[in-house]
């Protein structure tokens, strides 16, 4: 279900006051995502520069094992944004589970930015950045395991369970008022091989899409 995707606009969003010094960090524009860290910051009042890297509307693990999320959505992030305009250093935050396809070398050498990985959890994002810059090289345990609760879970079934039915029940429901259709015109129709490829050939078309 990747190709559903649920966007936010790529670019720059400063949560409460940063200054030059604050932290600048990089997500997916995978909506829920974006809406969740920004609750997350404002609420622990967090001073950051937050970047929004093009992914497809595609969460940030699925996107990094996809493909989207790479070293170059991040630095189409970096430049659209000119947030060098707005910090006096050079280190983005990025998250844990994007490493996979982000090349942190290729990022530094055509933007001059160090990436390095935040915690595997949001919610543990609190405790990271005011451990900087420590915490960079010694996260905890819990900041390098990952967990899925039920309620996340919940939160993304809720999100894909609209599409889904568009995509299932409307398709099938069109196949069966054929099919229907066919059996009330069965005295008229010869009941032939070629017959029954057509009928199967639309429930391939339909499946496969």
């Amino acid at each position: 279900m990747r190709f559903i995707g649920h966007q936010t606009q790529i670019g720059l969003i400063c949560i409460g006051n940063p200054d030059p010094n604050s932290p600048v960090l990089c997500t997916c524009n995978f909506k829920l995502t974006f809406t969740r860290l920004c609750k997350l910051l404002n609420k622990n009042q967090i001073n950051t520069w937050l970047l929004i890297a093009p992914t497809g509307g595609v969460n940030v693990w699925c996107s990094a094992c996809g493909g989207e999320f790479n070293a170059g959505s991040v630095i189409i992030a970096i430049k659209i944004s000119s947030i060098e305009k707005y910090v006096n250093h050079r280190t983005i935050i990025l998250p844990q589970l994007s490493a996979p396809r982000i090349n942190p070398n290729k990022v530094n050498e055509i933007t001059g930015w160090k990436c390095v990985w935040g915690p595997v959890n949001m919610n543990d994002l609190s405790d990271f950045l005011k451990g900087l810059p420590n915490s960079i090289h010694n996260k905890t345990e819990k900041q390098r395991k990952i967990t899925f609760k039920t309620k996340f879970r919940l939160e993304m079934a809720s999100l894909l369970i609209f599409p889904i039915l568009l995509i299932t029940v409307i398709p099938l429901s069109i196949i069966l008022y054929l099919f229907n259709q066919w059996d009330m015109d069965s005295s008229n129709l010869d009941h032939d091989t070629d017959t029954w490829i057509f009928y199967f050939s639309i429930l391939a078309n339909f499946s496969g899409s």
